[in-house]
């Protein structure tokens, strides 16, 4: 199982905090514990084939699959790159 999630860093700059967050792809094993995950930083959404209904239906579920992520809580990621939950949600 997979689904979206949004990948909340802190980057420290002297006095300056800067905060990034991207929609990445997390993936859970049988038990729903995070296995692994994957960067979509560059192409989110990038649907291909040659019905553009189809195409079409399938970039709006991704959109909307997207859209998600934002009712879950944010991720964070740790030094060994796994990720955890954070209590806070805006």
């Amino acid at each position: 199982m997979w689904n979206y999630r949004l990948l909340k860093e802190e980057k420290v700059d002297g006095q300056h905090t800067e905060i990034r967050l991207r929609v990445i792809e997390v993936y859970y094993n049988e038990e729903g514990n995070i296995y692994g995950w994957a960067d979509c930083a560059d192409t989110i959404l990038d649907i291909r084939g040659d019905n553009e209904t189809l195409v079409y239906e399938d970039l709006k579920a991704d959109a909307e699959a997207v859209l998600d992520a934002f009712k879950l809580p944010v991720l964070i990621r740790d030094e060994n790159d796994q990720l955890f939950e954070v209590a806070e949600k805006k």
